[in-house]
């Protein structure tokens, strides 16, 4: 199903995308789901779903310590595993989640200048795994009729749709987000399903 919404854009847009997707989630979970946010940096997502859904149980994976320690420290529950995603198969608790979730950074490396500052770079640039490496790691999280939930740049809603295929997940809703006046869809938001075990 593929649905449009029209919303404010403002010039620090980037960040709405992470308020987008959590609303996705939210419009989704039941009670006491277990929901794992993807590079959850200082856990401002998690703390956003907690406080409207206190009857869930949230966990974040981070790759930088000192952003995990943060996400840690706000949140009364909740597990922040400070780890690079890409070491998914380590992880002990595979297949444990209802619904993981992720904003990955946007851009592959050579797509434009990188920051001076490395943790901007590394927000925006896929310098420590990108859309693939992601959607691994849900795929290996997830529980069987579990759902990955995904916000990206529209004009790559194609490439990461064939991925989310390659990996054995079904789409269930892909919905636009549109900014304002000439800016057009700028976000795209997914909803696959992993419907039955993976292999590897």
């Amino acid at each position: 199903m593929i649905e449009t919404q029209t919303s404010l854009y403002q010039a620090n847009g980037p960040t709405h995308a992470t308020v987008y997707l959590v609303n996705q989630v939210l419009d989704h979970l039941l009670p006491h789901q277990r929901v794992l946010e993807l590079g959850c940096g200082g856990g401002e997502a998690l703390c956003q779903i907690l406080q409207q859904r206190g009857d869930v149980q949230v966990a974040g994976i981070e790759r930088v310590e000192a952003f995990a320690r943060r996400a840690q420290a706000r949140l009364q529950e909740g597990v922040i595993r400070t780890a690079d995603l890409r070491q998914y198969t380590s992880f002990a608790d595979c297949g444990s989640y209802d619904h993981v979730f992720c904003n990955p950074p946007f851009w592959p490396v050579g797509k434009g200048r990188l920051p001076a500052d490395p943790l901007r770079a590394a927000s925006r640039f896929e310098l420590n795994g990108g859309v693939d490496a992601f959607i691994q790691a849900a795929v290996h999280m997830l529980r069987v009729g579990g759902f990955l939930h995904m916000i990206h740049l529209a004009i790559r809603e194609a490439e990461i749709a064939q991925l989310l295929l390659h990996h054995g997940l079904t789409i269930h809703q892909v919905r636009h987000q549109e900014g304002g006046g000439s800016r057009g869809t700028l976000w795209v938001l997914f909803r696959a399903c992993k419907e039955a075990e993976i292999a590897g």
